[in-house]
């Protein structure tokens, strides 16, 4: 767990760092700028413009790229949410609170809220900030920048159904997936993952999958078939 910390915590102070460039918005093409113009209502609200809710551009604030036409009000709640340690970092996991929440709290350690004052030079401690959601449950709760959130208040089903609706709706719906790693079946549903076997991180500087039997659940009793030991060598290199 002291590497889990480590490793999200840097992955945050690098986030945020990608996120602190704040550039102004991209001069409009004349396309945009006319998609602009004849909006009539937001497109996260869905509710028309007046007098009151005015049409303003809303931008990536990374690259700069004009994105789409929203309302003030919805404009401000999309901007990127900061705290006193950077640009909030987002963590999902999904069932948290029946889970691994359990684990990084037990190991958590106050030094990772651990900051300089300013003002006074003293070295102080920050507080947790917890949305509980009853005794040693919590939706969701912040560690210096990072968010840890529970996906499954948002999408009450495992992973497996959750993939498998998606899947009907087709493989377009997979963008991220298919533009870094393909449009491979076994891409696009939830994986199995030899969990008895990985005793170290020693395990993934293994050159090459583990075998079938490395897949076996011990909780379950259950191993995998054949038929899905085969699927990444259908691949090629596609799943390193």
């Amino acid at each position: 767990m002291d590497k889990f910390f480590e490793k999200i915590f840097e992955e945050a102070k690098v986030i945020d760092e990608i996120m602190s460039d704040d550039k102004p918005m991209d001069p409009l093409t004349n396309e945009e700028k006319l998609s602009h113009e004849n909006d009539v209502t937001c497109k996260t609200c869905n509710l028309p413009y007046d007098g009151n809710r005015v049409r303003v551009r809303h931008h990536n604030h990374v690259s700069g790229k004009y994105l789409f036409t929203v309302c003030q009000d919805c404009n401000m709640a999309l901007k990127p949410k900061t705290c006193p340690d950077g640009h909030e970092v987002v963590c999902l996991f999904h069932s948290l609170k029946s889970y691994d929440e359990h684990f990084i709290m037990k190991h958590f350690k106050r030094e990772y809220t651990e900051y300089v004052s300013r003002k006074t030079g003293n070295t102080l401690y920050r507080d947790v900030q917890i949305i509980p959601v009853k005794a040693e449950k919590n939706l969701q709760f912040r560690i210096k920048n990072v968010v840890f959130t529970d996906s499954y208040e948002f999408l009450a089903a495992s992973l497996v159904t959750l993939v498998q609706t998606l899947k009907k709706s087709g493989k377009s719906r997979f963008v991220e997936t298919l533009k870094h790693l393909g449009d491979h079946d076994f891409l696009l549903e939830k994986g199995h993952f030899c969990y008895d076997y990985f005793d170290s991180l020693d395990r993934l500087e293994e050159p090459r999958l583990p075998p079938k039997s490395a897949f076996f659940n011990s909780t379950t009793q259950t191993s995998i078939s054949d038929t899905t030991t085969s699927r990444p060598n259908a691949s090629g290199n596609t799943t390193r």
